[in-house]
């Protein structure tokens, strides 16, 4: 229902718009579920199947979005319901796909399946855009110097904005992410998108006096409450640095702090920090190899 400008799902939607009619009925259950001002509150989760087969030669797949057309089991798609229901708490309020065969010992609710689950539900929180898992040859001791590497990387970057069509702020700690079963220790930094003077960004004379008194009090926290609430509105990408329990390191990049509201994804921004990233973590391995 997300791809319909794309063969062969254009072809699906010609004749009265079958999977226009479907997502319509998507974003009203979302819209619904966000809006609601009643207690108790409410979650939704979107689980897109592929047709259901007995495909037992399949590899197992789950990723955020509707991106994935192969076919499912039954068995799998089973399991699958029941963890993002009863389980997973980064299912809540995501969309995801689904598709392949589970091997029969993670059909159980054994330790090893719920942490296999975890670490399978946790690209959905954000959703994480990009993850580079280290080998077993970069000692889990450079965890520390990742962690000052990945910050200083991200301070610099936010100072230059080199490449970035929206302007950034890095915010050097994070707030307590979720995280699967396997990772032993976590930090990050979060790069906050800046908001625009235009459009819904525009200040109120109010708002731009609190600012501008804030300011001459030496105040160094935030600007205002209006503007921190702006920046979070805006989008941005929180960089993760993680130390896993069989002793190995990984980087993952997740979306943040995009407002409900957001209309526009900004994916050209998004794409450059990861790049920048890519870049960075490539230098880090070489000197690091």
């Amino acid at each position: 229902t997300e791809r319909t400008e794309k063969f062969p799902y254009s072809m699906q939607n010609l004749m009265g718009g079958k999977l226009d009619q479907r997502r319509q009925v998507e974003e009203v259950l979302i819209n619904t579920v966000k809006q609601r001002a009643v207690e108790p509150p409410l979650d939704y989760t979107l689980i897109k199947l592929g047709e259901i087969k007995d495909a037992k030669d399949a590899t197992f797949e789950l990723r955020p979005g509707d991106v994935l057309d192969a076919t499912i089991t039954a068995a799998t798609a089973e399991q699958v319901i029941i963890q993002a229901t009863a389980f997973q708490p980064t299912a809540r309020n995501s969309t995801f796909s689904c598709a392949g065969c589970l091997p029969a010992d993670m059909l159980s609710t054994g330790d090893d399946a719920q942490s296999f689950w975890s670490e399978t539900f946790v690209p959905l929180e954000g959703p994480e855009l990009w993850r580079l898992d280290l080998d077993g040859s970069y000692n889990v001791e450079l965890y520390d110097q990742l962690s000052e590497y990945i910050r200083e990387w991200a301070l610099l970057l936010a100072q230059t904005g080199k490449g970035l069509t929206t302007p950034i702020q890095t915010i050097e700690s994070v707030p307590p992410q979720r995280s699967a079963q396997t990772v032993a220790q976590q930090s990050g930094v979060q790069m906050l998108f800046l908001p625009t003077a235009t459009g819904r960004n525009y200040m109120s004379k109010d708002e731009e006096r609190e600012r501008e008194t804030l300011s001459k009090s030496g105040t160094s926290t935030a600007k205002s409450a209006a503007s921190r609430r702006r920046i979070a509105k805006e989008g941005g990408i929180t960089v993760l640095v993680e130390k896993t329990t069989s002793d190995s390191l990984r980087i993952r990049a997740r979306r943040c702090n995009y407002a409900d509201d957001t209309g526009t994804i900004k994916e050209i921004s998004e794409e450059t920090i990861l790049k920048r990233l890519q870049d960075a973590m490539a230098v880090w391995q070489q000197d690091n190899a």
